[in-house]
């Protein structure tokens, strides 16, 4: 009965593999899955209950990662009139990287400029072939990739072999004889050719120790248990390696640290290895394409099998559009809207909401409307877990320093596209804080549903009268120029670094850890399970003091 709502909206699948796994993935992966094959569907107006094992491949990891868009080659089809419009010879076109042209008082074959002397037509559109639907071995979703056949970077040590996927390895050894040493650091931008979960010995703040590379794409930190140093603002999924982070960004570290490869992992510095991350690629399906991300192996480590979907042959193939079954069926919308769930009406509320306040987004001199517009940037009702977590920090002062140049610039082409930049920036970090806000609100309501323990009800209500507390102080703060923001940036960083860093609030520090997974159901239970119900009492009082030094601020 649970999938009988999905039925209802979808009519049934045609496809067996689909309807197995439907009954296999977990509840709020079948909604993800569910909802992703309907955009795609939409997309070329396909009628959802006619997927059909024709399209689909149930495949475990390797086979579904080494799955790729082959693309044949083209001859090259340039003629003489569009490569040479003055020196023209009628007829001619490109034979085998060569085209004639006139030269003087006679002709010559010159080197094609359109395919550079190759003969093969250059790519320049590259269609999404594979849609591949990654699980875990417990049925929970982890991400969609696609290919296309392009080959997109990976970060990695740029020598002359390739490491071995590490991601997986969760524990790390602190004793070297566990390890072989394969090369060294030379400087701390070397820390970004390397995958997340590398293992690496080095020495910060003192200390001797082997951690993990992990990189957001901004900066490199080293993930351990000894040094509690600056981590990510982009995610906490770094957590997974250990309990601190360090930044070596900037060199903070001493000595020439060394890669390392467990004894257990088979490894040959002379092997030759393909590298299939390099045309999996996360689909971004708002315009269904593909993105970039330079570092797919940790974004596929915890995935065991994939549905895999043939896009490209589903768009080719003969079947009748829903525009055409819906006016032959006469079917009426009044009704099926009550089978649609109260998280896709939100989704779709809040994308319209975006789309109209990013045609209102004002950026002027006089700051009028700024309170609304930091707001929005920072998650709207779940401004303070936002500030606790730092999430958008750097991105922010980034913004800060968009809206400084606007202000500054008196030519007005350059303002101009300072504007564009500053309104194209508030809207992408609104459409990633819809996902985000749907994860932290639904996850909390499923702690209070499945959580036993008192105290841990009144931890978890203390956080979201802290959310609270930090949306009311805020919220009311007068923006009324740039230095203003100035002032307020400064203001939420001292939040976050008294929430992260304090010693004074010791006890609620579990907490702390609980807001930095707010996204991850498992992570928010995991942390409030190792809270003892005899400390919740001082852990309650703790947190109101915190709220008084935000009061005061």
């Amino acid at each position: 009965m649970s999938n009988l709502k999905y039925i209802k909206l979808f009519e049934a699948f045609e496809s067996i593999k689909l309807t197995k796994t439907l009954g296999f993935i977990k509840k709020e992966s079948k909604e993800t899955f569910i909802n992703q094959l309907k955009v795609i569907g939409n997309k070329i107006d396909f009628p959802l209950s006619k997927y059909s094992d024709d399209y689909f491949q149930y495949l475990p990891f390797k086979k579904a990662l080494d799955l790729n868009q082959n693309l044949e080659d083209e001859p090259c089809d340039a003629t003489s009139r569009d490569q040479f419009p003055q020196y023209a010879i009628a007829g001619e076109t490109c034979k085998e990287g060569k085209l004639k042209r006139m030269w003087g008082s006679g002709t010559r074959s010159v080197v094609c400029p359109a395919c550079e002397g190759t003969g093969i037509k250059k790519k320049t559109i590259f269609e999404i072939k594979w849609i591949k639907f990654w699980f875990n071995k417990d049925g929970k979703y982890i991400t969609t990739t696609g290919t296309d056949g392009k080959v997109r970077s990976q970060i990695s040590n740029k020598s002359e072999f390739s490491l071995p996927d590490l991601s997986h390895i969760r524990e790390t050894s602190q004793e070297i004889t566990d390890y072989n040493e394969v090369t060294t650091i030379k400087s701390p931008s070397d820390f970004s050719k390397f995958a997340n979960g590398t293992f690496v010995k080095i020495t910060i703040d003192n200390k001797d120790l082997i951690g993990r590379i992990w990189n957001d794409g901004v900066s490199s930190f080293i993930i351990q248990n000894r040094a509690d140093g600056s981590s990510s603002d982009e995610n906490s999924d770094w957590t997974m390696y250990g309990r601190y982070s360090w930044n070596v960004s900037q060199g903070d570290y001493r000595g020439t640290p060394s890669i390392l490869i467990p004894n257990s992992v088979e490894f040959s510095k002379n092997e030759e290895q393909v590298d299939p991350y390099t045309w999996n690629a996360p689909i971004e399906f708002r315009r269904l394409s593909l993105e970039t991300d330079r570092n797919m192996k940790s974004k596929l480590s915890d995935a065991h099998f994939a549905i895999v979907l043939d896009y490209l042959e589903l768009k080719k193939s003969d079947f009748k559009p829903k525009k055409e079954i819906s006016s032959e069926r006469g079917e009426q919308k009044l009704g099926a809207t009550a089978f649609i769930t109260d998280d896709e009406v939100k989704k779709a509320n809040i994308s319209r909401y975006i789309d109209a306040i990013s045609k209102n987004i004002k950026i002027s001199s006089d700051f009028s409307n700024m309170n609304n517009m930091v707001y929005r940037f920072f998650g709207l009702g779940n401004f303070g877990f936002y500030i606790l977590r730092g999430r958008h920090f750097s991105d922010f002062n980034s913004l800060i320093t968009y809206i400084y140049r606007f202000l500054k610039e008196t030519d007005e082409s350059q303002k101009s596209n300072y504007y564009d930049n500053i309104i194209n920036y508030i809207k992408r970090k609104s459409e990633v804080n819809t996902d985000f806000n749907m994860e932290v609100d639904n996850n909390i309501k499923g702690f209070y549903k499945n959580n036993t323990s008192e105290g841990k009800d009144k931890m978890m209500r203390k956080l979201q009268e802290i959310n609270k507390v930090i949306i009311d102080k805020f919220k009311s703060s007068k923006i009324e120029n740039i230095e203003d923001l100035e002032v307020f940036y400064q203001k939420i960083e001292s939040v976050r670094n008294i929430w992260r860093n304090s010693e004074r609030f010791e006890k609620s520090k579990k907490l702390y850890y609980v807001v930095e997974n707010l996204s991850d159901d498992y992570r928010i239970n995991r942390y409030m399970n190792e809270i003892y119900d005899s400390n919740v009492d001082e852990i309650i009082e703790e947190l109101d003091r915190f709220i008084k030094v935000i009061q005061k601020m």
